[in-house]
């Protein structure tokens, strides 16, 4: 569930400093599961939140290289 939170906290406007997070914390509770050490129950919040860590790792580091790319272009008018 914290992976799930972490994931939505960074679509909404830390990016990949919760993202990342967000994907480690389910990938240890996706091995938790898989070892016996944790309910199975919580499979499916674990397999989102490490999912929509990286969707939003990758989203926002698309939009950053856009905003660096947009950046070079709009300084590199002719005067």
């Amino acid at each position: 569930m914290i992976s799930v939170i972490l994931a939505v906290v960074g679509l909404l406007c830390c990016g990949p400093f919760t993202g990342i997070p967000a994907a480690i914390v389910a990938w240890l509770e996706l091995d938790a599961i898989k070892n016996g050490k944790s309910s199975p129950s919580g499979k499916t919040m674990a397999q989102i939140g490490f999912w929509g860590g990286i969707a939003v790792t990758v989203i926002h580091g698309i939009l950053w290289v856009l905003y660096l790319l947009f950046g070079m272009l709009a300084s590199a008018g002719s005067y």
